[in-house]
């Protein structure tokens, strides 16, 4: 019996969601990717996810893991590494190219 509230094509479309956020540097938080869950099933007249939902739903999908944020503190800013701002810069332009988006 499966024991899933969203079907599989709704949790695929949940995991690309969430991907496609983190790729633009905006990862959702637990509380965002339980609503948008809620969203899925609220579509189907189903009942909310739980509290311990998005837990179990990040441990089903190896492809994303949850990450913790903290604040970022100016005196380290002034230390990051430069490959690491680099990376960003690249993945605006793959943006940009696969969206054809072409103002600079």
């Amino acid at each position: 019996m499966n024991n899933l509230k969203l079907t599989a094509t709704e949790e695929t479309a949940l995991v690309q969601w969430i991907l496609s956020m983190d790729e633009r540097g905006m990862p959702p938080t637990v509380a965002y990717t339980r609503r948008m869950a809620n969203l899925l099933l609220s579509e189907r007249g189903k009942d909310p996810v739980g509290e311990n939902w998005v837990r179990k739903f990040v441990g089903r999908h190896g492809e994303i893991k949850a990450k913790y944020s903290r604040r970022y503190d100016y005196q380290r800013a002034k230390c990051e590494d430069p490959q690491m701002i680099q990376g960003w810069y690249d993945r605006v332009a793959a943006t940009k190219q696969k969206w054809w988006i072409l103002y600079t």
